[in-house]
């Protein structure tokens, strides 16, 4: 596939995609990091190791796709941030896409296929309210220190 073929679709899901995990990668804390490398890194071996089945169930993409769902659920567990329960909600989401036309073959392609869309657009969106968040809280943790307040004082921070 030659980037002269791609549709203006596939070009809005590369920025979105470079985009917020750049983002997360250079102004994210750890969580934010280390989901945007699953994320990306998922979506990379998507693209290089391509299964032609446009049409059936993707087999690469799904097996993909489960193991970027066991990163956010490791990272949900493990985190102090909110941002990858509602990430592997959605990753899920794209999982059981996958297992719903394994089970039913008479799912129309167009419904899988923008399944798929979908739920990758939304799974981007908590990565970037994450790292937004992140570095709100950073800023604002900078500032009272700045103007003499202990951070450690008073209200419980997350």
């Amino acid at each position: 596939m030659s980037l002269a073929s791609l549709q203006l679709s596939h070009w809005l899901w590369w920025v979105a995609i470079c985009g917020v995990c750049a983002n997360a990668g250079w102004r994210g804390g750890p969580s934010e990091r280390i989901g945007a490398a699953a994320i990306f890194a998922g979506w990379m071996v998507a693209v290089l190791l391509p299964d032609d089945q446009w049409l059936h169930l993707r087999w690469t993409t799904t097996v993909v796709d489960v193991l970027v769902f066991a990163v956010l659920i490791w990272l949900a567990l493990r985190s102090d941030r909110y941002w990858p329960i509602c990430a592997a909600a959605f990753q899920l989401l794209a999982v059981v896409t996958h297992v719903a036309q394994m089970l039913d073959r008479t799912l129309g392609n167009w419904v899988y296929y923008s399944a798929g869309v979908l739920w990758g657009y939304l799974l981007l969106v908590p990565l970037a309210v994450g790292t937004w968040t992140y570095r709100a809280a950073r800023r604002r943790a900078q500032h009272e220190l700045a103007m003499g307040f202990d951070p450690m004082v008073g209200d419980t921070r997350r």
